[in-house]
Parts: C-alpha cells; sequence; structure tokens
C-alpha cells in the first residue's frame, strides 16, 4: 500500500479493528492456498503487512512478514526478506510467541542460502531445530534447507539422512502434499543428479559412491520417473506443480541421447517461460537445467544461449546463488567451447559473488554473513575448470595453500610474500586476477572465518580468539566480525547448539 503524501487523521479503534480483521482474513486465506504463485503470495502478504501497520498490530505485522517469506523453493529478494525476517523474529520473541520466531528463524536461514551462505543457513536451521515449539511443517521445511545446504557442501551422506529419514518421514506425518511433493522431489533430483555426474567429471559427487542408502536403490531413470509420479501423487488431485515437471525433464535430458536433449532442452525452456511471471526463481532454475542438459549432452553452443536467460532472471530476482550458479556454468560451457578468457571472466564474477557477498548489503542490518569459498573433492579428477586453474600462476597457488595451512597462525601479508618469493605487486595483481580481490582481503577473510568457527565451535573466550588473529582490542575485532559475518561475536556463538570445550575440538 502506497504512503500518503499528507499527514492522515488518527485512525479510531474501529478503523483499527477493520484493518486488523483484513489482515487477519487474508493470512487466513495465504495459509490455506497452495503455495504455486510466489509472485502473487509476496503481494497479498505485503497486503496483510500494511493492514496490520494501520492497526498498529506488531504481531501480525510479523505474521505478514513470515507468510510472505514462507516458501519452499528460492525467495525472491533474499536480501529483503532477510532485513524483514530479523525484525520479525525480535518482534516475536520480545512477544512471546516462540513457535513463530522459530519458524522466523527458518525462513532467515532459506534466505541465507539463496544469497550463497550455505554453512551460515545451516547453523541458523540447527539452532531453529532445537526449538521444541517449532511446528511440524516448518520443522520439515527446516531439514528440507538442511539438505540443500549440507548438499551443497559436500557432505551429501548427512543430507540424505536430513531429506529421508526427517523430511519426508515429518511431511508425510503431518499431511502436508505440497511439502511432501517437494521432498519427495528433491529425492528424485538427488538421483537424477547422480546419472549426471556419472558421465560428466567435469561435476562430479564422489559421494555418491559411498552412500550405502542409495547403493541399495537403483540409481536410474525409471526410478527417477517413479519418485516424481509419487510427487505428483502427494498433492491435490488436478494439481500441477512445475517444480516436478523441471526435474522430470531434467532427468529425461540425461539420457545424453540427441533427440532426449534436444527435447529436455525445449520443455525446461518452455517451462521457464511460463512460470517467469509468478515465480521468477523457479523460471531461472529452469533455465540453468535446461543449460546443464544441454552441456551434458554435448550442445556447448545450446548450453551458452540459454544462460544469459538464466542470468538475467536470477539478477532481477536478486538470488546470489543461482547467479553463482550460472556463471559457473557459464565458466564450464566456456572452457568447453574454448574460450578461456570469457570461461575465466565467468568464473571470476562467480568468485567475486563468494568474497563480497557481506558487503553487498546497502544497510548495516541488511548485512548477511559471507560464507567460505564451496570445498571441492580432494581427488583431482573432481576439479572444476581444471584447465583454468593450470593457467594460475604458481605464486598464488602457493598463496592459496599457505594461507590455508597456516591461518591458524595468523600470517602476515609480509609472511605470505616472502613465502611466494614474488613482490607484494606482483601477488596482488595475481589476486586480482584470479579471485576478484586482493591478498589483504583475501588474508582477513580467512582470518575471520577461521575465528568465526572458534567462536561457534568451542568455549574459547573471544577476547582470547581476537588476540589470537592479531587483533589488539576485542571491539575491533567485534566490528569487522559483524561487518563480515552480519552479527556479533557474542551473537553467533549463541547460535551453537552444542558447546565444545576447547580441549575435545579440532579445527
Amino acid at each position: 500500500m502506497p504512503a500518503p503524501t499528507v499527514p492522515q487523521p488518527r485512525a479510531s479503534n474501529h478503523s483499527h479493528t477493520t484493518f486488523r480483521q483484513r489482515a487477519r482474513a487474508l493470512l487466513e486465506d495465504l495459509a490455506r492456498r497452495p503455495p504455486l504463485d510466489q509472485v502473487a503470495r509476496r503481494t497479498d502478504a505485503a497486503q496483510a503487512q500494511a493492514w496490520a501497520v494501520d492497526a498498529g498490530d506488531l504481531v501480525l505485522e510479523a505474521e505478514a512478514v513470515l507468510a510472505g517469506a514462507s516458501w519452499p523453493s528460492q525467495l525472491i529478494d533474499p536480501l529483503g526478506a532477510w532485513s524483514a525476517l530479523q525484525r520479525a523474529e525480535r518482534i516475536f520473541r520480545a512477544n512471546g510467541v516462540p513457535a513463530q520466531a522459530a519458524a522466523c528463524q527458518v525462513a532467515m536461514a532459506r534466505a541465507l542460502y539463496d544469497l550463497g551462505q550455505e554453512r551460515q543457513a545451516d547453523v541458523l536451521v540447527q539452532a531453529a531445530l532445537q526449538a521444541p515449539t517449532l511446528p511440524a511443517p516448518q520443522r520439515a521445511k527446516a531439514y528440507l534447507l538442511r539438505f540443500l545446504a549440507l548438499g551443497r557442501m559436500g557432505q551429501i551422506e548427512a543430507a540424505y539422512e536430513c531429506l529421508v529419514d526427517q523430511a519426508m518421514l515429518i511431511a508425510q506425518a503431518c499431511g502436508d502434499g505440497y511439502l511432501l511433493a517437494h521432498a519427495t522431489s528433491l529425492k528424485a533430483w538427488l538421483i537424477a543428479r547422480l546419472m549426471h555426474s556419472a558421465g560428466n567429471p567435469e561435476v562430479p559427487l564422489p559421494a555418491f559412491a559411498h552412500l550405502p542408502k542409495l547403493r541399495r536403490e537403483p540409481a536410474t531413470l525409471s526410478h527417477v520417473l517413479e519418485l516424481l509420479d509419487q510427487a505428483r501423487a502427494a498433492l491435490p488431485q488436478g494439481t500441477r506443480w512445475a517444480e516436478i515437471e523441471i526435474t522430470h525433464h531434467y532427468a529425461l535430458g540425461l539420457t545424453r541421447r540427441p533427440a532426449a536433449v534436444a527435447a529436455a532442452g525445449q520443455a525446461l525452456s518452455a517451462l521457464a517461460r511460463e512460470v517467469t511471471d509468478t515465480d521468477p526463481p523457479l523460471a531461472a532454475w529452469a533455465c540453468l537445467c535446461a543449460a546443464m542438459v544441454l552441456h551434458d549432452g554435448g550442445d556447448v553452443a545450446g548450453a551458452l544461449a540459454v544462460l544469459p536467460q538464466a542470468l538475467r532472471v536470477a539478477e532481477s530476482a536478486r538470488l546470489t546463488v543461482a547467479v553463482r550458479d550460472v556463471l559457473f556454468y557459464q565458466s564450464l560451457c566456456f572452457e568447453a567451447a574454448g574460450d578461456f578468457p570469457a570461461a575465466l571472466a565467468a568464473y571470476k564474477r562467480h568468485y567475486a559473488l563468494i568474497m563480497n557477498a557481506a558487503g553487498s548489503a546497502e544497510h548495516a542490518d541488511q548485512r548477511v554473513p559471507a560464507d567460505v569459498e564451496p570445498q571441492l573433492p580432494g581427488d583431482a579428477v573432481a576439479e572444476p575448470l581444471h584447465r583454468l586453474r593450470a593457467l594460475e600462476p604458481t605464486c598464488l597457488k602457493r598463496a592459496l595453500r599457505l594461507i590455508e595451512l597456516r591461518v591458524a597462525e595468523n600470517p602476515s601479508v609480509a609472511e605470505v610474500v616472502a613465502a611466494c618469493g614474488v613482490s607484494r605487486r606482483t601477488l596482488d595483481d595475481a589476486f586480482k586476477s584470479a579471485r576478484a580481490t586482493t591478498l589483504s582481503a583475501y588474508l582477513k577473510r580467512k582470518k575471520l572465518e577461521f575465528a568465526a568457527n572458534l567462536v561457534l565451535h568451542t568455549d574459547r573466550p573471544i577476547r582470547d580468539i581476537a588476540a589470537s588473529m592479531g587483533y589488539r582490542s576485542a571491539a575491533l575485532f567485534a566490528s569487522e566480525f559483524r561487518e563480515q559475518m552480519g552479527m556479533l561475536p557474542s551473537q553467533w556463538r549463541s547460535l551453537q547448539t552444542t558447546p565444545v570445550s576447547l580441549a575435545a575440538a579440532s579445527l
């Protein structure tokens, strides 16, 4: 609702009641409505929030914010959602509504994941799961989010357990067909990714080879399609969900038969156009799936033609994680096409998003934790962009390795430069060229990440941690920690679910 341009008379109690009733009725309608049109859902939630503001009801306003962000797939404008949910969570806690406060934490974790902060999302969602008042549907969503976050961090077995042993069972028990369909579709996607990685060493999922539960299941196209049929059956009669169809066409395209690849690419592109107006994040996902199918099927030119559309839609929805994925696949496709300068440019943009996510917000309250660089499997065959990495200068590789091994010792910039045997300027140029940052910024980032792990996983005093990382005062450490991680060290520590003594910690 537009803000008035002139002072308005004070609303009467009758007006407050009317606005409150309108907001409550709209929120109840949203709770009953199937989650198939995210744009309409956000619009109606914003209207309910405006009426709650007019009614002067803070708790109702917070409920409207939560309703607008309670979506099982990617959020539109996750940074804005993160900021609004922070305030809503504080309102719920201050007014003694712990169940809604915990639900806010799950939604905040969803926003963090969409912004590319997988580790921080997982920390926050684990904190939410500790709340005994967390409603069952929100608990299922929390485990679905853990599946996504752990999977992206390479912890595939733990991710699979969150999905199959927790989320699917909880969704089935609470009778939520949409959540069950979403969870079943994700399981089908997981197996389809196994099919993808089986013949594509540049995007491997080696942990699948060690998944006992998946060993006992037929990781085949027929099993994927069977799971998708189960997902459709969980939905109300006659309901069609594009999310399920995207996985369906993606799996069919991975057969690598030219006709199947072309048909899947066309179907996914058509689905993307179909849902752009109702769910832009889902449209971006459909475009990216089309590009992955085409790339995997050998149609690199077709994949490169689809990816710009995926990038435009992802950027319009402000989805850092989707933009990051699109840029990563662009770099793979450009590399496959032999265009190394374009591949390197796309990868640098991808890496810049990882490095600069925390500083992208305009206001301090909107800052979110900055995640670390994705950890890649140790075996050389699993290293993506291996030809590009081979072109990087030796001094850069040496610096990255030294920082990784000695970050706990608080190495200085001068020590890193000396160990690399080149000038500071040469090393800075190498970092700017390959990582879109400087040696100093990269080293500071790694030290703060290491400090964040100590704060979260040990009982060591924060002042001591600050001193061990070279900070002359705890206040300076707290300031830079908040700038990087989105909250003060004390707040970050409060998220830990199982404090560990320093002696027992292996960091």
